[in-house]
């Protein structure tokens, strides 16, 4: 069966809901306080079937300018909209505000019902049909149809129905394997069943049993019972009304603008990067740091503007700006929204969202202009490649982005396999996820490393490089704690062909230091002393004391020869690296044979003392060679 959500718009008095009465048979005024003033409070909800395969879902909003805040939460997932105008009274303010609201919204499909058209005579209705057309120029509903009502007489009914109808054929949606998004707008308990949501939805499909996830309450339950227009369902797809059964939630826990979407899907934010649009007839402008009401999805939400590339934003006027919330929400990429100011209340702009958990920018800044223009008129693989690349630092992976950019894994594996047969970033699977990383972002490292290697030889020329640990700590500070990562990217960087690693160094490639004949000798016999020393060990104060060299040269001479390989330093003491070598054979084919070893047993087996002894069997314990039951090492398999 199709579905088709239509959603009412006009000034109050004009007959939306009377009309939807006359459709359907229904009433959406629920609340006593509506049926005795006979207007609309709260939105109202209803179907009726139009074919026996066809379903109209329809969203009832307020004409009431003091209800404003409704309809606008009332809008989300609109297909099409039915603007109401009465005859009697022709384009009203709320017309007007609902109009423009409508637009900024993004919706693009409806049509016109003129209504009371039994109280005002033929020429009066070309008059108003014509001022009608005048004030719809330029709008989505330019070239729409006007259909004449009467709720009395039911004149125009059947126009509308076929109108509907028309409307449908053109609405065949493609199943999307999205995340799935509900935004709540109504919250209600029945005794007996306890907490119900209602909401239309937006991407992605929920099903019965589902786990699901409240945010931005982050409260988790799962789906008891799903209804799509009273009618129990095993799945709800994108674009169904529908209301979900959620066990163990109190009423009072969450409210309207609370979305359902899976556990752990979505990121919860209090900063947005948007698109802002003005209204243009309007007179109010948006000052950088103007506060006002934010309306997403079915969310109310006070925020403050911080305009990027100005300071005012006249009516007309578009410009890019970041959004601080003052509470969570969670949104996606090109949802739209409405800026409302609310001393007076009066809607002034709407928009785009572009980012939905950027980081702080600067005013005037033109890398984040440029990001902006990325995120706005991009591609999703565009603004996936700068999301990457933005974030870099970060080290985010496949899981942590689709969070980000309220997507499913799928979508995103999808994207990382289209960048990487670009050749825009390479991706590295470790136990804990996928981690994509920037090609642009290795080549700037690069560049960085090699300024700052430049540098530091023109402090130590006698030093080849900068210990690649070193360069973890200073250039990968979120990679401390994942060296595979971290190795992965050094292997990157190492590919640029300017760098090159020569033991645990890292160095330009081909730089040698250039040092003197007399300084080759002292080199040459630091490097025997230790190699002589074997598995004794000596330390910097011994050599210092044997050959009377120079400290500071001695100190860059034990660095080099440590960072080359030659050597290897065990706390105080150093030995030869084929020393250190030879123990470490001798361990394990020790450890093969008996299963087992004590310090002592290790001592004799290299021929050393106890503190060199156990200097390398505590060296081996953290190189997760060995590991130490009680007295004893064992080969850690």
């Amino acid at each position: 069966m199709k579905h088709l959500i239509l959603g009412t718009a006009g000034h109050v008095d004009h007959g939306k809901t009377s009309l939807i009465r006359a459709l359907t048979g229904r009433q959406t005024d629920r609340l006593k306080e509506e049926q005795k003033r006979g207007i609309s409070i709260e939105l109202g909800f209803t179907y009726f079937d139009l074919e026996k395969d066809l379903r109209v879902g329809i969203v009832d909003v307020p004409g009431h300018e003091k209800f404003i805040r409704n309809m606008v939460q009332g809008v989300s997932g609109m297909d099409l909209v039915m603007l109401v105008i009465a005859a009697d009274e022709g384009i009203m303010p709320q017309t007007i505000e609902h109009l423009n609201i409508l637009k900024m919204l993004g919706v693009e499909h409806g049509f016109v019902a003129l209504t009371k058209t039994d109280l005002v005579d033929e020429e009066w209705i070309e008059l108003v049909t014509s001022d009608i057309r005048d004030a719809l120029k330029g709008t989505f509903l330019e070239n729409s149809e006007i259909v004449r009502v009467s709720n009395k007489t039911l004149e125009g009914i059947d126009d509308i129905k076929n109108i509907l109808r028309k409307h449908a054929d053109s609405f065949e949606k493609e199943e999307k394997n999205d995340t799935p998004r509900l935004p709540i707008d109504r919250v209600f308990v029945i005794s007996g069943f306890g907490t119900i949501v209602t909401g239309t939805l937006m991407d992605g499909k929920l099903s019965l049993q589902d786990e699901i996830e409240i945010y931005p309450e982050r409260i988790k339950t799962k789906i008891r019972s799903i209804q799509v227009h009273q009618e129990s369902q095993d799945v709800a797809y994108d674009s169904q009304r529908c209301a979900l059964n959620i066990p163990g939630v109190k009423k009072e826990d969450i409210h309207r603008g609370s979305v359902i979407s899976l556990p752990d899907a979505l990121k919860n934010t209090n900063l947005i990067d948007v698109k802002i649009e003005c209204i243009k007839d309007q007179e109010r402008a948006i000052k950088n740091g103007s506060r006002v009401f934010l309306y997403i999805g079915t969310e109310e939400i006070l925020a403050r503007v911080v305009l990027l590339d100005r300071d005012v934003l006249n009516p007309g006027e578009e410009g890019y700006a970041q959004l601080i919330l003052e509470s969570e929400t969670v949104c996606k990429r090109m949802d739209r929204f409405i800026l409302r100011f609310y001393s007076p209340m009066s809607t002034i702009a709407g928009g785009i969202i572009l980012e939905t958990n950027p980081k702080k920018k600067k005013r005037f800044d033109e890398d984040a202009v440029e990001e902006f223009k990325i995120n706005e008129s991009g591609s999703d693989t565009d603004v996936l490649n700068n999301l990457i690349y933005t974030r870099q630092d970060d080290f985010l992976n496949k899981k942590e982005i689709a969070k980000l950019l309220s997507k499913s894994e799928d979508l995103v594996d999808k994207e990382l396999n289209d960048l990487v047969n670009e050749g825009t970033i390479k991706v590295y699977e470790l136990k804990n996820g996928l981690y994509p990383i920037s090609l642009r972002y290795i080549q700037n490292v690069n560049e960085e490393l090699i300024v700052h290697l430049n540098k530091y030889y023109e402090k130590y020329p006698l030093r080849r490089g900068i210990f690649k640990e070193e360069i973890k700590n200073r250039f990968f500070k979120k990679l401390n704690n994942n060296q595979k990562l971290y190795e992965y990217v050094l292997g990157l960087i190492l590919d640029e062909a300017s760098l090159e690693l020569n033991g645990e160094l890292v160095s330009i490639k081909g730089y040698a230091p250039s040092l003197s004949d007399e300084d080759k000798k002292s080199m040459d016999m630091v490097l025997n002393m230790i190699e002589e020393a074997k598995y004794d060990g000596i330390t910097k104060e011994e050599i210092q004391e044997k050959i009377k060299i120079n400290p500071e040269f001695l100190n860059e001479a034990l660095q080099d020869l440590q960072a080359s390989k030659s050597i290897y330093r065990l706390q105080d003491d150093y030995i030869s690296y084929k020393a250190f070598l030879n123990a470490r054979e001798d361990l394990i084919k020790f450890l093969n044979n008996n299963q087992e070893i004590s310090l002592a047993e290790f001592r004799d087996l290299i021929s050393s003392n106890r503190k060199i002894s156990l200097a390398l069997l505590e060296d081996f314990d953290k190189a997760n060679l060995t590991k130490r039951l009680g007295d004893k090492r064992v080969l850690k398999r």
